[in-house]
């Protein structure tokens, strides 16, 4: 026991001796980093720490932990999202009818795409795939065994199978099998349960306008879509709708007058390009023929034209003219929807939009969709009721359109095609078949009607002195505008007055009469004195403003200040003046003479004289009784003076 007493002893004096030497290490280690730390403030350039390998990769490490942990953060938030929308979908589906249950279908295909997929997602399952390292195994078919040239032979088979489907697509089935399949497919369909989704839907999906009609529209592509759609061109076209019943058609009418315009619209432009890409036989496209998107498509042209009046912009941004024809023959045959429910102005406005600018500014390379454009013309111009009744269509539509002709006509760009179907924005009786023509028409053709080119300025002026003969108030429509267009009028004036002149010309003792549009003597003399009096009084005003203007300046120069810029005037007075030469001579022309005043009084006096007469016979004899008029009195005295 001793011993070990002893030996625990010496360990520990060891164990201190050791601990001291540690401490002594330590203070000698903090003194040298005193010392240098004065050191190197003492310094007047100053020193720079250097960190060493062990802090350098202490910092290196805690900057691969940062990155690690932003990193799991960003793929917990992306599989959150991910795992919402997958809840979303199938809330929304979970009791409506499987969008358009084909076989054959890939997983989790969404052909309506209601929840789009973001980009981060497909980049985060690319970034997955990568890292996985998944790679394409194909099988074997012959069992494991492998020889020379299968791989070519089983390629060739499936190359021989994709040609025989392409064929199968490809050839195109006669309208009497299509009218046939459709005919089987109405048969076959449950009217029931459409008529049923339509009342139940918004309890389905209350206040989401867009995924109810997308239900509808899924509804009648699955059953629809098997029907082999008409790629015959429009005006040969299957009326799908006059194979359907009343009920069919009266049912979708009110379920779709219910739900707002601003609704459908978007919506309807969706099922549009559903149908193009199945036309185009995209990728992405849905597998399926579109007829049941087209039946539904047609009604809501037919019935609700505002969808297509609406969505022009979005018309006028496809540029048809470089489409293909059977793309380009679909959109034609929803243009003329309107026309089946007596509604071809709409109709008109559509064309006079969207088809006739291709027609006279573009060069359509194409000769198939110049003769479907052409044809789509011809059978809107010619129509019966077009004929009798004319085309009604919207003043500013047609205001616009005819300023945009026009200014391609003076540029000279417009097309030959173009030219042979622009009379119809100057047939004043097919546009304007009540005899009113709005303001915004007559200003497009008075402005125009002060061009330098001969040819195109009188043409314009005879249209302005139509439009004065069929309507008055395009005399009102001058006058309350007067002062904007006062060359316009000058011109107006002087062509009638050199109408007049040249208008009967004697050959051979014989008068031959033009057969160019004039107006009557009175109204143009009516109108030279409202001219005149209107130019003596800006010319009045013009000389007053002027006047000011310089006693302003002079002011300004006697207090030292700058002299203002004279204010521009409306008119020109050059122009003013030639106005006033042209209404002198339209006045003194047509002013009436002294003889036609005389002639006037020697017609008049006879004819008064002649009626006095016989009322005061009439008078006398009693055929006539005042008495309902007059009081006695004044009757008694009548017939003492008269009688």
């Amino acid at each position: 026991m001793a011993k070990k007493k002893s030996n625990n002893n010496n360990n520990n004096n060891n164990n201190n001796n050791n601990n001291n030497n540690n401490n002594n290490n330590n203070n000698n280690n903090n003194n040298n980093k005193i010392i240098k730390e004065e050191i190197i403030d003492s310094d007047e350039e100053g020193w720079e720490e250097v960190p060493t390998k062990e802090q350098r990769n202490k910092e290196m490490n805690e900057k691969r932990e940062q990155r690690k942990l932003e990193k799991e953060k960003k793929r917990q938030q992306e599989i959150a999202e991910h795992n919402e929308k997958q809840k979303k979908i199938a809330e929304l589906f979970s009791d409506s009818t499987k969008a358009f249950n084909i076989k054959n279908r890939p997983a989790g295909y969404n052909p309506w795409d209601i929840l789009d997929e973001d980009e981060d997602d497909v980049t985060h399952n690319q970034e997955h795939q990568k890292r996985n390292g998944t790679k394409q195994t194909s099988e074997n078919p012959n069992n494991g065994f492998h020889y020379p040239g299968s791989d070519r032979l089983s390629n060739s088979n499936d190359k021989l199978k994709k040609k025989k489907k392409q064929i199968q697509q490809s050839q195109p089935q006669s309208p009497s099998d299509a009218k046939q399949s459709l005919l089987n497919a109405i048969k076959a369909f449950n009217f029931e349960k459409y008529y049923d989704l339509l009342k139940n839907i918004e309890k389905k999906f209350p206040n989401v306008i867009d995924v109810q009609i997308k239900c509808v529209a899924e509804c009648l592509e699955e059953h629809f879509g098997s029907v082999p759609s008409d790629q015959s061109p429009f005006y040969q076209r299957i009326d799908y709708l006059s194979k359907f019943d009343d009920k069919f058609r009266k049912e979708t009418i009110k379920f779709f007058s219910d739900r707002p315009m601003s609704n459908i619209l978007p919506t309807v432009v969706f099922l549009a390009n559903n149908i193009i890409s199945i036309l185009r036989k995209d990728k992405d496209a849905i597998p399926s023929s579109g007829v049941g998107l087209e039946i539904l498509l047609q009604l809501i042209f037919r019935y609700f034209p505002d969808s297509l009046l609406k969505n022009l912009q979005y018309f006028k941004s496809l540029s048809l003219q470089t489409l293909k024809p059977n793309v380009v023959s679909l959109y034609l045959w929803f243009f003329s929807q309107p026309i089946q429910n007596n509604l071809h102005s709409v109709t008109a406005s559509i064309w006079l939009q969207t088809v006739f600018p291709i027609l006279y500014k573009a060069k359509v390379s194409n000769h198939s969709n110049l003769e479907l454009f052409e044809k789509f013309t011809i059978q809107l111009l010619e129509l019966k009721r077009v004929q009798k009744n004319g085309i009604e269509i919207d003043d500013i539509v047609l205001s616009n359109s005819l300023d945009e002709f026009i200014s391609a006509l003076i540029l000279q760009t417009v097309q030959p095609i173009g030219m042979k179907y622009s009379d119809i924005l100057f047939d004043l009786k097919k546009l304007f078949s009540k005899n009113k023509i709005p303001s915004s028409y007559f200003y497009v053709l008075l402005n125009y009607s002060a061009m330098p080119d001969e040819a195109l300025r009188e043409r314009f002026l005879n249209k302005v002195i139509e439009c004065l003969n069929i309507d008055n108030n395009c005399f009102d429509y001058l006058k309350s505008r007067y002062v904007e267009f006062i060359a316009q009028t000058n011109n107006l004036l002087l062509y009638v007055l050199l109408q007049w002149k040249s208008s009967e010309k004697k050959d051979g003792g014989i008068k031959q009469q033009h057969q160019q549009p004039t107006l009557s003597k009175q109204s143009v003399y009516d109108l030279a004195l409202f001219c005149r009096e209107e130019n003596n009084n800006l010319l009045l005003k013009r000389q007053l403003q002027i006047q000011q203007q310089q006693q302003q300046q002079q002011l300004l120069q006697q207090q030292g200040k700058q002299s203002k810029k004279p204010q521009k005037s409306i008119f020109e007075v050059d122009d003013v003046n030639l106005c006033n030469i042209t209404c002198d001579s339209v006045i003194q022309t047509l002013k009436p003479s002294h003889l036609l005043r005389n002639l006037t009084y020697l017609v008049m006096v006879p004819l008064v004289i002649v009626g006095s007469y016989y009322s005061r016979q009439m008078f006398c004899d009693g055929n006539i009784n005042l008495n309902q008029y007059l009081p006695k009195e004044n009757v008694d005295l009548l017939q003492k003076y008269f009688c």
